[in-house]
């Protein structure tokens, strides 16, 4: 018997037993059946192919991924640091290992674009000054563009590469990690609230790998180009994922306005 009967049986049993079902009924969904053992979170990336990655981290723990807008300028989602002090911020460059090796640098602000909205994510957007330079190395710390003043948005099957510290079942991938993402119509995408998604978000859906909890605030490139940031990331692997439209008007140039590029 399935946890949906189980459950819907409990209001007409005896105390005894609707103690005893109910009990099963709630841990059900738990059993290690339900879940799915082998999902692709992505392969190994290369730094070389990515020298832009970032890692956003609080009191010197990961808690999203990033990329470097300019040497003093790193851009990410505005849910990584909504909560977040500037001087309990640091981002790390320069390395494919999580939590280790590259350069850290300390944020000097968090900038959080000012309409954004917690609960469906809308203008899900954050930059982080830092308080020095980041020492850029050709195939190991680099910048990356934002589209262009008349480029428009991914079309639909259009294919980003995303990269992030892909975490399931609480484990986060120890290497970087890429995954292939498709640009899909936004109906089969849901914001952060479950309603319909707005200009500021395209919907992607997994092609090679998938994006998943860890990955949030990371960027989503075509040829070199970041086209979309990471908004909130699925808890569950392989399922359609929602990003920050970086070709849209309104979070193109809050951008460009903040960050100088």
């Amino acid at each position: 018997m399935t946890s949906l009967r189980l459950a819907a049986l409990c209001g007409s049993l005896p105390p005894l037993l609707l103690l005893l079902l109910c009990t099963v009924a709630a841990t059900a969904a738990y059993e290690p059946e339900d879940v799915e053992e082998d999902r692709v979170l992505g392969q190994n990336a290369s730094l070389s192919s990515f020298p832009w990655q970032a890692t956003v981290e609080f009191s010197g723990s990961p808690r999203c991924s990033g990329s470097i807008l300019t040497p003093t300028m790193v851009l990410t989602a505005a849910h990584c640091t909504i909560d977040g002090i500037a001087q309990y911020i640091t981002v790390r460059v320069g390395t494919s290992t999580l939590n280790s090796g590259g350069d850290v640098y300390q944020a000097d602000a968090i900038y959080i674009h000012q309409n954004y909205k917690m609960f469906s994510e809308d203008y899900d957007v954050s930059l982080l000054p830092l308080t020095s330079e980041i020492a850029l190395e050709e195939g190991r710390v680099e910048v990356i563009p934002l589209p262009g003043n008349e480029t428009l948005p991914p079309e639909l099957g259009a294919v980003l590469n995303v990269t992030g510290w892909s975490t399931e079942n609480g484990t986060s991938a120890d290497t970087l990690q890429l995954s292939q993402m498709v640009v899909v119509n936004n109906t089969e995408c849901v914001d952060g609230q479950g309603g319909n998604l707005t200009e500021r978000m395209l919907c992607v859906a997994p092609l090679e790998g998938s994006i998943c909890k860890g990955d949030d605030g990371g960027p989503a490139v075509i040829d070199g180009v970041q086209f979309g940031i990471v908004s909130v990331a699925p808890y569950s692997c392989d399922t359609n994922t929602v990003l920050v439209n970086l070709a849209e008007y309104y979070v193109r140039d809050w951008i460009r306005y903040f960050s100088g590029v």
